[in-house]
Order: C-alpha cells, then structure tokens, then sequence
C-alpha cells in the first residue's frame, strides 16, 4: 500500500486545509479526509469528551494521594470569678491559648487508612507568671476494614470503572472519527457524480442544440417541415432545465462537502472541484474475497464501537461489585499509638521543644466499630444491577447490528458491481443506436420522436453509469468503515492512505 499518513489529531486544532487566498484546481479525496479528521464539530466535540473522562479519572484517583491538613490559632477569653474565688482583688480570669495542629492522611487502595497528627496546646492566664504549660503530642491512627470497604474492588472501584470509561471514550471517538469520515468519503463521491452528471447535463444540451441547427438547415433547404423544429426547441428547452436543475445539485453537493469537512460556511463556497475519479474495478475472484462470516468475525474484532461498549461494560461491572460490597456489614478495627510531652515558658522556642522533652511514654488504642447496611446500599446495589444489565443489551445489540450491517454491505456491494457493469453495455449500445437512428432520421426512415426517445435514453443510461459508479464507491467505503478498516488508530495517531478508501478490503487488512 501507499506510505501511511500520520496525523495527530489531539493535538492539532481546526484547520482549512488548502489555502484560501489561492484556491486550487480541484481537491483531493485525501485532502477531504484530512480536513474532517480536524475539523468537524462531532470528531471535536468527542475529543473534549475523552478529556472530561481524563479529569474524572484523575479526580477519582485523587482520594489515594497523600493529603496535609493544618490549623493555627489564637484567642483570649475573659471569665468573672465568683467572690469565693477571687484572689489578690482579681475579679476576672484572662486566658490566653495559641494552638497548631498537622496531619497527614493516605488512604491505600486495600482500604487501609494511615492517619498521623501533632498537636501543641499552649494556655496561660494571669496566675501563671513565666510557668506557662505547652502540651504537645505526636499520633499515628491506621482504621483497617474488615467487610464493607475491604481491598481494591471495593474501594478504588470509582477509579478503576473510570479507568474503563476513559478507555471507552478514546475509542468512542475512534469510532466517531470512522463514521465522520466514511460520512465526507460518501458526500465527496456525491459531489464528483453531480460533476459528472453536470458534465452529461451540458453534453445532452449540445446534442440537442444541434439538432435544432441542423433540423433548422434541412428546413431551410425545404427537405423537412417547418413543424419539426418546434418539437426541438421544446425538447432543447427540457434540457437546459436539466442542465439548470443539475447545477443546483451540485451546488448542494458542495455545501454538503463543507458541512461534512467542517469548514466555516464562508469558506464552502471556495471549495475547487473534485480532483479523483471514481474508483474503478479491479479483476478478481469476488465471490472468493468477499465471504461474509470471515468479515464478520474480523470487524467483531475490530470495531471501535463495540470495544467500547465491552470496556462500559466492566465498568458497570466494577460499579456493581463494590454495591454488592457496600451491602456487608461495616466492620473496621482502629489501632492508635503516640505519645505526649511538655514543657513550661512562653518562649518561642517552645512552640517546638514539648515534642521532646518531659515524654510520658508510649499511648496505646484500639477500637472496633461496627454498623449495620440499610436500604440505601441495597438500593444502590439493585441501580448497579440494571445498569450493568443495560451495558450487556447495549453491547449484544452492537454486535448484532455489525453483522447485520457488514453482510448488507457485502451483498450491497456485489449489486453494485453488477450495476455498474451493465450501465456500461448499456451505454454502448444506445451510441451505436443513437447514431443509427441519426442516419435513419436524415434518410427519412426515422420520426423525430424516435430520435428524441434514443438520444433522452443515451443520456439515462450515462446518468444511470453515474448512479452506478457512486453506489460502487459508496459502497466499498461502506464495507470499509462496516469492517473497521477505513481507517487505523494506534495510540493518538491516525493512519490511512488511499488504498483505505477507495479498494475493497482484503482479509490481510482484517489482520486474517
């Protein structure tokens, strides 16, 4: 095959991509192709998708990061005395208390959670004099779940479901870019057939044309009547109409590329005409190429779509395993362990040093908590249920819908051919006819209604090869994008060529 293109789309942002200030003389399948990969709003808005999954599985993997907590701080509190315990005519007690704490806490995907915390107290009052008490004390908490809460399933479920969906989402937006751009590869060959038929529009005019100026001639030399030339001119004015209708078409056809690349709306109308032909048939054994459970097992493997709703699908699976977790019993065992200290002064210094000096010896806890599930996780568990249930549907039907569309396509695409090669002994035929029925008609042997009737199907039967042609290439882009061949990702990248777009695909594309 033609050397891959590379693009990165992720990082490239909407583009036009053939100059706008020197429009070319056409443009090109390839160009089409490239321009909707990084422009269109759907390919785009996927995009921005995958980052939302992005920050929710970072949000959700953030509750195992190490957090600090601090607080600092100060007050004065003024107290009256009783008279029985006033002293030294002191009728109000004044305290004064500075404190700080910090901690720091990790929770661990087991479940398992460490917890360690200091501590100083400072107060004094105007009994104190200079022996102002600091108390400080150092902890370390670990809560150990025992049912409910208990390993990873259960408690880094969240992280790991969103870890499924964020894979989900990039393929999700592989399959979006696919159907886009299987979507601009059928408006493209929509556009090169109303070219075309543009093109047999205007020839089908000039045929008419003439023979209105030849009939005109043998009218004038008197060896035809002069009626004949007003059936002419009705049939050459039928024809302009035509003419005038397929342009409209085309400008249709045109605005519908545009819409299809992404391109602002100012820009459509600069768009050249196409550069490709449509593609043409190769000589091979259809019948040995195309067999239809062979594709089929090959895009049941390769469809981005189904991928990812097969990874939606684990993580409903994940979500409802820990709902079935939170149904237990909750059970956790706390151990504790620190140690306090002290000393006296209202130094500064001795914010610090109680930490170290005057310790009491090791503190020591346990405790066990238990609590008892309501109907609030049960009817978490029955939600989780459902919706695993409805991945399992969506993934099946998603199956089911590939194998019905890729063998629809394979049969479309053998009826194509076989259009297409009949549209062309058609055409054949009627030129020879068209011609005969010439010189039957200046010989005398011929109504003009008869040559009217062969040269209006001479141009059916090259509107009919058109129509053909299309249904061909549409078809093969079909199959393509049916078999999850249209295109290649790997990582951010995206590969393809023209060989991609415009050939059948092969069992070596399907990896077989």
């Amino acid at each position: 095959m033609i050397g891959s293109i590379i693009l990165f789309i992720f990082s490239v942002g909407p583009t036009f991509i053939f100059p706008q200030s020197t429009p070319q003389k056409a443009i090109d399948l390839l160009t089409v192709v490239k321009t909707t990969i990084q422009n269109n709003p759907s390919i785009r808005i996927q995009q921005e998708q995958v980052k939302i999954y992005e920050g929710m599985l970072q949000s959700a993997g953030g509750q195992f990061d190490v957090s600090m907590q601090s607080q600092f701080g100060a007050s004065n509190e003024n107290t009256p005395l009783l008279k029985a315990q006033q002293t030294s005519g002191i009728s109000t007690l004044s305290q004064e208390q500075s404190f700080y704490n910090f901690g720091v806490y990790k929770q661990f995907r087991s479940g398992i959670l460490l917890s360690s915390e200091l501590n100083f107290n400072r107060i004094s009052d105007q009994f104190s004099n200079r022996t102002v008490p600091n108390y400080a004390g150092a902890n370390v908490t670990a809560t150990v779940p025992l049912l409910r809460g208990r390993g990873k399933a259960a408690t880094a479920a969240t992280e790991m479901a969103f870890t499924k969906n964020h894979d989900a989402s990039k393929l999700s937006l592989n399959h979006t870019t696919s159907l886009y751009v299987y979507n601009t590869v059928t408006v493209y060959w929509n556009y090169v057939a109303a070219t075309h038929i543009v093109a047999i529009q205007n020839e089908s005019e000039k045929r008419a044309e003439k023979l209105v100026n030849e009939t005109q001639t043998l009218i004038d030399a008197e060896e035809r009547p002069q009626a004949e030339i007003n059936q002419l001119k009705a049939n050459l004015a039928d024809k302009i109409s035509a003419r005038i209708s397929s342009e409209q078409n085309l400008y249709v056809a045109k605005q519908n590329l545009g819409l299809a690349m992404g391109i602002r709306n100012h820009n459509i109308d600069l768009l050249p005409l196409p550069a490709d032909e449509f593609p043409t048939i190769s000589s091979m054994d259809f019948d040995s190429v195309l067999i239809q459970s062979k594709f089929i097992r090959s895009s049941l493997e390769k469809r981005a779509d189904l991928k990812a709703a097969v990874y939606r699908e684990d993580a409903a699976k994940i979500l409802l395993r820990e709902a079935q977790n939170r149904e237990k019993p909750q059970l956790s065992l706390s151990i504790n362990a620190g140690y306090n200290g002290l000393n006296e002064g209202d130094n500064l210094n001795q914010y610090f040093t109680p930490f170290k000096q005057n310790i009491s010896g090791l503190n020591f806890g346990s405790t066990i908590s238990y609590e008892i599930p309501t109907g609030i996780q049960h009817g978490l568990a029955v939600q989780r249920i459902a919706e695993y249930e409805q991945s399992n549907i969506e993934s099946d039907e998603i199956a089911r819908n590939i194998k019905s569309s890729v063998a629809v396509a394979i049969n479309e695409l053998k009826r194509s051919i076989q259009r297409l090669e009949k549209s062309r002994e058609s055409i054949e035929f009627y030129r020879t006819t068209v011609e005969n029925e010439k010189l039957k008609f200046q010989q005398g042997l011929s109504t003009l209604i008869d040559l009217i009737l062969y040269e209006d199907r001479l141009t059916n039967a090259l509107l009919n090869q058109v129509s053909s042609q299309l249904s061909y290439a549409t078809a093969v882009a079909k199959l393509r994008y049916e078999t999850g061949t249209l295109i290649e990702f790997e990582n951010n990248d995206i590969a393809f060529d023209i060989d991609h777009l415009i050939s059948i695909p092969y069992l070596e594309d399907s990896g077989k």
